[in-house]
């Protein structure tokens, strides 16, 4: 059943990102805010959430007594949380409206997102990126969630991160956001991020929320 279920996630996934289109570019640190200054402005201003301290070397334990069992594999601890537009900070410019709020979790290889709700309107962008300026996110449109619902992020390099968003100044609509999981990732595979593996460690969370909460 957990086979099937995890095969069904990987198909819906790999159909939703082959349509969401969104880029994650990697660079030399310091080098995404050459190429997007208005980011240090942004991460310098932003407010922090930080997430509790848990026991890593207990997940470890748990994930090497569970190896070899039919059960999906873990690579984060995901945080749930109720974090809104409300948490985070308005910066005006001369065209544009600027939303941020910086998330961090102490040592975190990776952080990635489940958002409960996201709505963008026209001409608005949200973009993640990380603390050190060597990977941005996005930018996310309305063309990649025009049903304004539960979308998931890539997976972030590093403890700390940015979530921005901007909106003309004359946007009609007001974007619209609710952070559900923050996924602390405590292990790394790859010297270098491949995107296929990427790709199925978010299968693997969103199998874990599933079956967790079947479970219960």
């Amino acid at each position: 059943m957990k086979k099937l279920i995890l095969v069904m996630l990987i198909i819906l996934w790999g159909v939703n990102s082959l349509f969401a289109q969104v880029s994650t570019k990697f660079y030399e640190k310091g080098k995404a805010f050459e190429e997007h200054p208005k980011f240090k402005n942004t991460k310098q201003n932003s407010p922090e959430k930080k997430m509790p301290l848990f026991d890593v070397a207990a997940l470890l334990e748990e994930d090497e007594a569970t190896k070899d069992l039919d059960i999906p594999f873990r690579f984060g601890k995901s945080f749930d949380v109720n974090l809104t537009l409300k948490d985070g900070k308005w910066q005006k410019t001369d065209s544009t409206e600027v939303w941020s709020l910086r998330i961090t979790s102490d040592n975190a290889y990776s952080l990635n997102f489940i958002f409960s709700e996201l709505y963008l309107p026209q001409d608005g962008e949200l973009y993640i990126y990380n603390e050190d300026g060597s990977m941005v996110y996005g930018p996310v449109t309305e063309k990649q969630n025009q049903h304004g619902k539960t979308y998931m992020t890539d997976i972030i390099q590093g403890e700390s991160v940015i979530i921005q968003i901007s909106i003309p100044n004359k946007a009609k609509d007001k974007p619209q956001l609710t952070i559900q999981n923050i996924i602390h990732g405590y292990k790394i595979f790859l010297r270098h991020w491949d995107m296929a593996t990427l790709i199925n460690l978010h299968y693997a969370t969103a199998l874990q929320e599933m079956l967790n909460a079947i479970e219960q």
